[in-house]
């Protein structure tokens, strides 16, 4: 069948999109246009972020960040990008994109922050509907190791 010869390429034009909004969604971050940001949500958007805090809704979303700019200035720099696709429960496939990214931000004393971020990132019909944040510190070299 010929479609079979158009799989491959409907989905590398569909790991582009993803990787363009996902570029676009970051950039909107790093400027704090909070509606680039909102437009590219879905409405049921949802973050789930390192220290285990759950956000619903766009609206809500958009109210943290609105707060978390007003006195901090976060930045983050894309690093990879992973596109992969999955069967859910019901049977649906959904659309993801596993990001690193390297975040940089500056604490109240003034002092660097880094972190190492993975992001988790579902889309649907072009808009970012889920996120999970994991988190790692930059290393500090040490004699000893745990896990």
């Amino acid at each position: 069948d010929h479609r079979d010869l158009h799989y491959p390429l409907r989905r590398q034009r569909q790991m582009c999109i993803r990787d363009r909004i996902w570029l676009d969604y970051i950039k909107a971050h790093n400027e704090k246009d909070l509606e680039k940001i909102a437009e590219i949500n879905g409405e049921n958007w949802e973050g789930y972020t390192a220290d285990g805090s759950v956000v619903k809704g766009s609206d809500n979303h958009i109210e943290i960040l609105s707060n978390w700019f007003k006195s901090s200035s976060p930045r983050w720099e894309v690093r990879w990008m992973i596109a992969n696709a999955g069967e859910n429960e019901q049977g649906e496939i959904e659309q993801w994109l596993t990001t690193g990214n390297d975040y940089y931000d500056v604490d109240a004393e003034g002092n660097e922050i880094f972190q190492y971020n993975v992001h988790d990132v579902q889309f649907k019909d072009g808009q970012i509907v889920k996120i999970n944040v994991y988190s790692r510190e930059k290393e500090v070299e040490s004699k000893e190791f745990s896990y």
